[in-house]
């Protein structure tokens, strides 16, 4: 019994793993087609807030026009 709930966490653990993996992939491969290979770190730090920057554009709410 004990052994088959390690083997539910280490599927959890894989699945995360390969998520992780899988966005760090697709980052890269964004960085490298929209802005090229030049300066590749500080165009990854840009994408990213740019990234986290539509993010809290999407949750934060409407503002509303002061009359």
């Amino acid at each position: 019994m004990g052994g088959l709930k390690l083997a539910t966490q280490m599927a959890l653990l894989r699945k995360i793993f390969w998520l992780a993996i899988f966005l760090f992939a697709t980052l890269c491969f964004v960085v490298l087609f929209e802005k090229g290979t030049n300066h590749f770190v500080p165009n990854v730090q840009k994408q990213i807030q740019e990234f986290s920057q539509a993010v809290q554009d999407q949750i934060a709410p409407p503002k509303t026009a002061k009359p």
